[in-house]
């Protein structure tokens, strides 16, 4: 965690959370989320290191488009596998107001 100055010279700890392979798990995601930010939240954002997307291109569409919403600003890495790389642009694309794909450069500068 990260201690930023946020007005009057006030530190706030920016709570983050980090998920490995969610293989296009999205529900098993977003409930665990839900969980993890009931008993230890609230949680200001998430990162997917690992394989985000999987083999269903039905829920994989619904992402892409905007039509499933993650309870904490979610970020993803690039593909792991050859498989899903069709579903990452060329350059870093907000997916939804609560899912962001960084790009190949991975870097990401927020307000805090």
């Amino acid at each position: 965690m990260r201690s930023n100055n946020i007005g009057n010279d006030k530190k706030r700890q920016v709570k983050v959370l980090c998920s490995g392979d969610v293989n296009g798990n999205f529900k098993q995601l977003i409930a665990r989320i839900a969980l993890v930010n009931q008993k230890a939240g609230p949680f200001d954002i998430l990162f997917c290191v690992g394989e985000f997307f999987g083999p269903d291109n039905d829920e994989n569409k619904k992402v892409i488009n905007g039509e499933i919403d993650f309870p904490v600003p979610t970020y993803i890495l690039g593909p792991c596998c050859p498989s899903t790389s069709t579903y990452y642009p060329a350059e870093s694309v907000e997916f939804s107001q609560s899912l962001t794909y960084l790009g190949k450069k991975g870097t990401l500068m927020t307000a805090n």
